[in-house]
């Protein structure tokens, strides 16, 4: 099931003339935000999530030490070895859930991040350039990009996204690709 109505899609699609988004296209933004909507997270759920990880290896732990005690006492067979497993895994997923509260300190954000190359990526793909323009005396970034964009966060994430904040990111991935400047 597609993540973006035809109205939707439309819409994203009219917003990038005079780029052509074809099937593929579509396909690959359905993921893009499908992918992206899982990657936020409230910082608190993760803390807290952490903190629930960090108790459960902790309680794996002790399971791990009375079940070796057992074994030992008793010469009966208690997979001890997937107790241990298990604690690993638990500890992997609290460090992995505390290096994810640690990055999105401040105002960091990996996901947006992630969403923003995701379109570049997508827009490139289909024949599109990595630039923006911007009136010689100021004003607002514009061009297909950043209305195809814009569009995307409107539409089908529905947030207001300033042009400026698109170029910028369009300079970071420029930089990210050594494109060099706009």
């Amino acid at each position: 099931m597609p993540a973006t109505s035809d109205e939707t899609w439309d819409a994203i699609a009219a917003a990038a003339y005079p780029v052509t988004l074809d099937s593929e296209a579509r396909d690959a933004l359905d993921q893009c935000l499908r992918d992206y909507r899982g990657l936020q997270r409230d910082p608190r759920r993760i803390l807290t999530m952490r903190d629930l990880w960090r108790k459960q290896a902790q309680h794996l732990k002790a399971a791990g030490e009375v079940a070796s005690e057992i074994s030992k006492l008793s010469r009966s067979f208690i997979d001890c070895d997937s107790i241990r497993e298990m604690q690993e895994r638990a500890e992997a997923i609290a460090d992995g859930l505390a290096m994810a509260a640690r990055v999105r300190q401040g105002k960091q954000d990996p996901a947006r991040e992630w969403l923003y190359w995701r379109l570049f990526g997508i827009w490139t793909s289909v024949g599109g350039e990595l630039v923006c323009s911007t009136p010689p005396k100021g004003g607002k970034p514009y061009g297909p990009l950043i209305s195809f964009v814009a569009t995307v966060f409107e539409r089908a994430l529905h947030e207001q996204v300033s042009p400026h904040t698109i170029r910028n990111a369009i300079k970071r991935e420029r930089q990210r690709r050594g494109l060099g400047s706009i």
